[in-house]
């Protein structure tokens, strides 16, 4: 049985993606043929045998480019970028580098200037070849790939593989097209190893997906090579694609696909009829198997949402004509996979209802993980677009960029099956975009919460099942596995807190579980909401099952056992202000517009000061249903070392230091333009300690004081070495201060004790 789902469904993704295998190929790029895909781990010295190598001239590219070829437009523009590089860069002696305007040599700021000394058809061409969509690195030695000396100043080596940075195994391999050209200034060096001398060389390369038909270049067990895009993801035969993936978790995982919930939603969507969908309320003894929707909301109100006006019309049954495109999509794919319900927020919690509303989102990440499967929506920006419609091929996508193409290559490649030549398609990475809903605060608990999603992307359908390890994964096409190209936005980024919330006696380390949760905050305060009172309650479900594990009491997105340490957040990333009132207290990471981190828990060991104390909390909730949501007041009472002092002035790169007796305090403000720290605003700045950074280092907030005795934060403060060094000595060579010394040397910098002050922040 096994055999015969996991042989359908390789038969139904090469129908599906067939009509999408297309790429550039002509005379002047046919005779290419990508080498076997290597085994895992195979080593850079077996690496050349699976390249494709040409070694050429210059003279030559501009020729082979000259005929139409893209891939040696791409390489023909560059050589000559590189060309133009070497006559702008010489322009620095005519051009001052000035630290105030550029942010960096070579930026593009400062290469505005050098080009403009040059001016003429050179300044122009120059950026026309900067706005390239190829990205290429580049690195000073070409190492391992020249095995001779270059004497030949217009030498070119282009060399065509598959990236070994994955080990070839199980996500989607790239290939790279790499040049080995003369460094600019061309230089003469000498080549130890072969005795002789020679040009010093230079190596640029660009990396781009590797896509061909399912299973044709590796074999069934290394599912490392991508797919063309599925242009039909509502097709028939893609229907019939996805109930095999159910059947595969049913026949094959022991997942428990098809166990009862645990729990029910109070409100469902009854979609068993044709063309309409009817609102029922779901008895307290009912458990039945139930689909969830998740997806971005967009900007506009929703054509239908449940509300007491129209709840009568919802119970009796509406028409589809009468919802969003993507809720009739979620609608169709529902009862075609063999489901009667379905749970979407805006049609099973009422809008008007603050107080039901309030109660139904503190129970949305049950709602979600009793769910047979999640409908994810990841493409579309609204509800308003839907997502069963005709994808893009990947040739449509590519198109122009400043006057370029982008490039798609179609090339030969062995197979794994006997040494037969197959197609394989190399497509740019720049294709591969963050979607909307990867960037929304509300989707990241739906996603952490789902055990399973069918998953809609703009170019594959994905399957994930978490209830296994690893976790099952299935696509349509284009990438192979589950995760991006960014940081944060996978579902292996995730894996450790979802693992911790899927255990089963909810049992975990509490240093573990605190770093989980503060790595999760990162991400999720740079998600975008659409009302700022939301950035509490949008995570208020993880927050949930975050209380449960380490049995400690919430307070603002914070933990009481480890306020010292949660208050002591970064701001990075600000952004401009949204709709609604913020959601937080001051010195809650929930009441920044931007995103927050934990800037050194991740690299050195720290502790709470010896001289802060928590001495009382008071917190007045916007609903007492809601112990997770929404807050109207937050208060701390708190005992410290506090340092008033004179407004600072703004340093070269708008860098602010306080500085102290033998050491220095970098300060970091939430909001630079805000009025009240400008340093004519005539007010003072006090700088609260809160943690030690093992025995040489603090960090703490810059904190104003309001009224009397009642302080709000404005900013975060770190003093690296608080201790006076004269001379350059590294820190391994240095005597390690007890705590206690540090303590003594703290008190000493802040004022000594009398400067341990208590006070209200808010």
């Amino acid at each position: 049985m096994t055999s015969h789902v996991e042989e359908e469904i390789l038969r139904l993704k090469r129908k599906l993606v067939r009509d999408d295998a297309q790429g550039h190929s002509c005379e002047q790029c046919r005779h290419i043929t990508l080498k076997l895909i290597p085994l895992p781990a195979t080593g850079l010295k077996r690496e050349r045998e699976h390249s494709f190598r040409l070694d050429t001239t210059v003279a030559e590219v501009r020729d082979l480019a000259a005929s139409g070829c893209n891939l040696w437009a791409m390489i023909r523009d560059k050589l000559a970028l590189l060309e133009l590089e070497e006559k702008v860069q010489g322009e620095r002696g005519n051009v001052k580098f000035d630290s105030t305007k550029y942010e960096r040599w070579w930026s593009d700021a400062h290469y505005k200037d050098l080009a403009a000394s040059v001016g003429g058809d050179v300044e122009r061409e120059f950026w026309h070849l900067r706005k390239s969509p190829v990205f290429w690195g580049f690195s000073a030695g070409a190492g391992y790939e020249m095995d001779f000396s270059v004497t030949q100043e217009e030498f070119v080596r282009v060399i065509i593989r598959y990236s070994s940075l994955n080990g070839f195994k199980g996500s989607s391999v790239s290939a790279e097209v790499v040049l080995i050209v003369p460094a600019r200034p061309v230089s003469k060096v000498l080549s130890p190893d072969r005795g002789d001398s020679g040009i010093q060389m230079a190596k640029h390369w660009t990396s781009l997906w590797a896509l061909s038909s399912p299973g044709d270049l590796a074999n069934s067990t290394r599912a490392c090579v991508g797919s063309p895009i599925n242009l039909n993801p509502g097709s028939s035969a893609s229907i019939t694609l996805y109930r095999h993936w159910l059947q595969k978790c049913e026949t094959c995982h022991s997942c428990g696909i098809n166990d009862l919930p645990r729990s029910m939603p109070s409100l469902a969507l009854d979609v068993a009829a044709t063309n309409s969908v009817r609102l029922i309320q779901v008895p307290t003894a009912m458990k039945e198997r139930y689909v969830a929707l998740s997806y971005c909301w967009g900007t506009d109100v929703q054509t239908t949402m449940l509300t007491q006006g129209i709840k009568n019309d919802l119970f009796s049954g509406i028409s589809l004509e009468r919802l969003d495109p993507t809720i009739r999509d979620s609608v169709t794919v529902t009862r075609e996979l063999g489901f009667r319900l379905l749970w979407i927020d805006a049609l099973c919690i009422f809008q008007d209802d603050e107080e039901s509303k309030r109660r139904e989102l503190g129970i949305m990440g049950k709602i979600y993980q009793n769910a047979t499967f999640t409908i994810v929506v990841s493409a579309a920006n609204n509800v308003k677009d839907g997502f069963l419609h005709r994808r893009r091929s990947t040739l449509d996508r590519v198109g122009f960029v400043d006057g370029h193409p982008q490039p798609i290559f179609k090339f030969r490649a062995e197979s794994s099956g006997g040494g037969k030549e197959k197609p394989v398609i190399l497509r740019p990475h720049s294709l591969d975009k963050i979607e909307p809903w990867y960037e929304r605060a509300w989707t990241l608990q739906e996603m952490l919460f789902s055990r399973r999603r069918l998953q809609f992307r703009d170019s594959q359908t994905t399957w994930l099942c978490h209830c296994i390890e690893p976790p099952a994964q299935e696509c349509d096409g284009w990438l192979a596995g589950t995760d991006h190209n960014y940081t944060g936005y996978s579902d292996s980024y995730f894996e450790a807190t979802m693992t911790m919330m899927r255990s089963a006696n909810n049992s975990a380390n509490v240093d573990e579980a605190l770093s989980n949760w503060y790595d999760l905050v990162e991400v999720y305060s740079s998600r975008k909401l659409r009302y700022f009172d939301d950035r509490l309650p949008a995570i208020s479900g993880i927050a949930r099952e975050f209380a449960s594990i380490l049995q400690d009491g919430y307070i603002c997105g914070l933990w009481k056992a480890d306020l010292a340490i949660g208050l002591v957040w970064f701001p990075i990333q600000p952004r401009h202000p949204v709709s609604g009132v913020k959601s937080g207290p001051s010195w809650s990471w929930a009441s920044y517009e931007g995103q927050a981190t934990w800037w050194t828990h991740k690299c050195r060991k720290w502790r709470p000061n010896q001289d802060f104390e928590i001495l009382n909390d008071v917190t007045e909730l916007r609903s007492s249903s809601s112990p997770f949501g929404e807050v109207k007041k937050a208060e701390l009472r708190v005992s410290g070392l506090l340092l008033p002092t004179l407004m600072p002035v703004r340093e070269e790169y708008n860098n602010i230091h306080i500085y102290l007796e033998g050491a220095r305090a970098a300060v970091v403000l939430e909001y630079p333009d805000d009025p009240r720290v400008q340093p004519d605003s005539g007010r003072k700045l006090s700088l609260l300690v809160l943690v030690n950074l093992d025995w040489v280092g603090v960090e703490g907030i810059v904190l104003l004081e309001e009224e009397e005795d009642r302080y709000s934060r404005v900013g975060w403060f770190d003093v690296e070495d608080v201790w006076p060094v004269t001379k350059w000595v590294k820190m391994r060579d240095r005597t390690p201060k007890s705590q206690e010394e540090l303590q003594e040397r703290l008190r000493s910098l802040w004022g000594g004790k009398q400067n341990i002050r208590q006070f209200t922040l808010i």
